[in-house]
């Protein structure tokens, strides 16, 4: 099994409406941070990435981007989320404000 498949697999069971509805508008960085917590340890590379213009995140494992609805071909530029932080610390704690911690 590829490690695409391996990936598309472990999403399957969230491939519902409800689960969709929740990872895409408002959790997403919670199923990025899930999918890096599963695959992080599997040989490939894996990264939780940040769409600034659509405030979504994603998961790239292995040089594809993953969310809560599979295979996602960004349609704009992307940032490690770590590399975000530090050149925009200030948006940065917005998002783990408001995207993230819900605070």
């Amino acid at each position: 099994m590829t490690i695409q498949e391996e990936v598309l697999a472990f999403i399957k069971p969230f491939q519902n409406e409800d689960c969709r509805r929740v990872f895409t508008e408002g959790y997403c960085y919670w199923f990025a941070k899930m999918l890096y917590d599963r695959f992080a340890f599997c040989n490939v590379w894996v990264d939780i990435v940040y769409a600034p213009i659509q405030d979504h995140f994603l998961c790239k494992i292995d040089g594809v981007f993953y969310d809560v609805t599979g295979v996602v071909v960004p349609n704009e530029k992307v940032y490690s989320w770590k590399k975000y932080k530090q050149f925009e610390p200030i948006q940065s704690l917005r998002i783990m404000r408001d995207v993230i911690l819900k605070v």
